[in-house]
């Protein structure tokens, strides 16, 4: 006999991936199939590593989840209001003036259409035993048309009604209403106001503001732990059943008793009225959250809906769910190390066992990166199975980090030495937080936007013989690992996002966030990488030989790059890279990837930066020298860049310097060459130097279109090259 097959939606979320780890735990003869729009993030790979059938679907996209519930025998669904609310669709078009307030009507719409999709998607599968929906109460119903911008609430609330009368899911819907979501207060999320800071006797204090009652009971659930219990409950129940699910209740003032005497910090809870929790507030959201706090004040959590039983009442039908205790969640959340910062401990771990030992951050666990730190180690191997997560202190990481001198930059971990072996395991590695970055200087229409001291999370220096392999970076606030005065690396398995949900379709927020970076470094392998960002994915940067890059995946941003060369009065010299098979995709929220490979240097004489300035440490720049030699992109898969292989040596011109580079380019071959531009007739550019003209420049086997629907070749044009130096493509 086959085995049942359950289809969690959106199984990389919270509640998702609780009723897959559930199941896994519990009922393993039960096949589990996980959907999510990205099945390469790093979650998802995680996931089908552990047997997860990872299909991708999209809740918008009716067909594609037909596709994926084809043959389910029972179906656990969810929508995500916070992400439809940042999305593009939303906050993007609210940020350029394409969508008036409150936003939360236009996410309300969204949110009950996904999950109308999901219902008449599941009304289709014949083998459909169990839709178990995730819901919440109808405010606007139980509070007689008194709070109307309860938008999260009653998205909801209508998709329940939805599904209980949709004809073709009649006696199969069960619905579970989510309590309070414990991690939202504990990190401060959404009308969770959370901070800490010094006492003024040199200890710490606690601050938690919220529009809530302190003494107003509230429904807490454990979403990791307890979620995948209720749905399998509503699996058995044999009868159409709401049930709300809280593992315990608990009022503010008994929550801040309990973390106090866990973490032993002193904390005080304020009540935020009504004037306060909706002052700023061009959106609305503010005003939709304080109204979900009233309506809980007045009518409780679930309105006193007469229909919805308890956990307890589940437990008289022969139903029982194991329930988490807030206080086994305090505990198993380490909240005294989550209220502190993590990097002395850290440190502690690198100085005892940086030095011929092992270092394990297991897997499920998150570090908080509140400090900087710079960590020397020698033969040592980390299992980095969990992630370090850099804090949002804008303004400390601004005065708190390692001064990089080029280009001005800044790092906030930096690792040093020798014989150095790190795995992530598919699950490890680090998120730079970046959004708060991202939002706080937003690009585009803001010249300059990027300031100093935004910290690379990743920055390796002064180090030989490393390995990284099965790691993810994520939000970094700037490039995402930078290599510099590095001999000997091997990187397999890198995956780095960078991701601004609430940039409007065509902005660019996540300019300067490169994926890799080299910058004086020596025999580099980088294999089986994937990008998706606002900059180059690839960045090769001055002095930088015997670069060998296999399987490279770029999503948005600018490309394969050779750059930044000749911006200082110094030898910029770059020579023998390989860049073998690269896929070139468009995305982000700008909607365009910028080159499919190119090399680009600055002018020969010092010009200032512009609206860069910070980059140039506000002083003139250019005028270096090199030669640039031995360089091969092959095999490249382009699907709708602006631009195909290329070669610039103008940077930095200011309409007066172009063609005055002193950096020599030769020997450079593209090779294999196959796509389309994003409607663009320029497939190869190549700009180079009056007194330095480049020689030897190979296109081979190099067809790209104009785009995805035309037969018609992109061109090519050629400016300061050596005669007959350019072969393969017409000039």
């Amino acid at each position: 006999m086959s085995p049942k097959i359950l289809v969690v939606v959106g199984a990389t979320g919270g509640q998702g991936s609780g009723v897959i780890h559930h199941f896994q735990h519990h009922y393993s003869h039960i096949k589990l199939r996980g959907l999510t729009r990205t099945p390469t993030s790093p979650a998802a790979l995680s996931l089908a590593k552990t047997g997860v059938e990872m299909i991708q679907a999209d809740l918008n996209d009716l067909a594609s989840l037909k596709q994926a519930f084809k043959s389910a025998n029972y179906i656990f669904a969810y929508t995500d209001f916070g992400s439809i609310i940042s999305s593009p669709a939303v906050m993007g078009r609210f940020t350029a003036g394409d969508l008036v307030p409150p936003i939360g009507a236009e996410s309300y719409k969204i949110e009950v259409q996904q999950g109308r999709n999901i219902a008449d998607a599941a009304a289709g599968v014949p083998e459909l035993e169990r839709l178990v929906w995730s819901g919440l109460a109808d405010v606007r119903k139980w509070s007689a048309g008194k709070y109307t911008r309860v938008f999260h609430f009653d998205a909801k609330a209508a998709v329940t009604a939805y599904t209980f009368g949709h004809e073709g899911l009649r006696g199969k819907v069960r619905c579970v209403q989510m309590g309070a979501f414990l991690g939202n207060f504990v990190k401060g999320l959404e009308m969770f106001g959370f901070s800490v800071g010094d006492d003024g006797q040199g200890g710490k204090s606690a601050v938690w503001r919220s529009p809530f009652p302190s003494r107003l009971p509230l429904p807490w659930v454990d979403v990791e732990k307890d979620t995948g219990a209720f749905v399998k409950a509503l699996i058995d129940v044999p009868t159409p059943t709401q049930v709300l699910a809280v593992s315990e209740w608990m009022s503010s003032t008994a929550w801040l008793e309990l973390w106090s005497k866990t973490t032993g910090i002193k904390s005080r809870y304020e009540e935020v009225g009504e004037k306060e929790s909706t002052s700023d507030d061009p959106s609305g959201v503010k005003l939709q959250f304080y109204q979900s706090a009233r309506f809980l004040t007045e009518f409780g959590f679930t309105g006193g809906d007469p229909e919805l039983l308890l956990p307890e009442d589940l437990e008289k039908e022969g139903f029982a769910v194991p329930r988490t205790r807030v206080e086994d969640y305090v505990e198993r959340e380490d909240c005294k190390n989550n209220a502190t910062d993590d990097v002395p401990s850290i440190l502690k771990a690198f100085e005892h066992c940086g030095h011929g030992g092992d270092i394990v951050f297991p897997e499920g666990q998150s570090y908080h990166i509140n400090s900087k730190l710079n960590p020397v180690v020698n033969d040592v191997t980390i299992e980095w199975r969990g992630e370090w997560v850099f804090s949002e202190d804008i303004d400390y990481w601004r005065h708190n980090n390692y001064h990089i001198e080029f280009q001005n930059h800044a790092a906030g971990f930096v690792l040093t030495g020798d014989h150095i072996r790190i795995d992530g395991h598919g699950t490890g590695g680090i998120d730079g937080n970046g959004e708060v970055w991202y939002y706080a200087e937003r690009g585009n229409s803001t010249p300059g936007a990027t300031q100093p001291g935004r910290p690379i999370p990743f920055q390796l220096w002064n180090i030989s013989d490393v390995t990284i392999k099965n790691f993810h970076v994520v939000q970094p606030q700037l490039w995402a690992i930078n290599m510099m005065n590095a001999t000997d690396i091997v990187a397999d398995n890198i995956y780095v996002n960078a991701t601004s949900p609430q940039a409007p379709p065509g902005y660019n927020w996540v300019q300067n966030t490169d994926g890799f970076n080299t910058l004086d470094t020596r025999n580099v392998n980088l294999t089986n990488f994937v990008y998706q960002g606002g900059d180059d994915c690839v960045a090769i940067k001055p002095r930088t030989f015997n670069f060998y890059g296999h399987n490279i995946t770029c999503h948005s941003g600018n490309g394969i790059a050779i750059g930044s060369l000749g911006q200082y009065l110094t030898d910029a010299s770059v020579a023998n890279i390989v860049i073998d098979h690269a896929t070139i995709i468009p995305g982000g929220a700008q909607g365009y990837i910028g080159n499919a490979a190119y090399i680009k240097t600055w002018v020969g004489e010092l010009v200032s930066g512009g609206d860069r300035d910070y980059e140039s440490d506000y002083q003139p720049r250019g005028g270096g020298w090199g030669h640039v030699t031995n360089i091969l992109f092959s095999n490249f898969n382009v699907l709708g860049a602006k631009a195909g292989g290329s070669i610039t040596q103008d940077s930095g011109d200011n309409g007066t310097a172009a063609g005055t580079s002193n950096m020599l380019i030769s020997n450079v071959a593209f090779v294999n060459f196959t796509g389309h531009l994003d409607d663009r007739s320029k497939a190869a550019g190549v700009s180079c130097s009056a007194p330095n003209p480049c020689y030897n420049i190979d296109y081979r086997n190099y067809t790209l279109y104009t785009s995805a629907n035309e037969t018609s070749r992109g061109m090519a044009s050629c400016e300061w090259v050596e005669e007959g130096g350019v072969h393969g493509v017409d000039c």
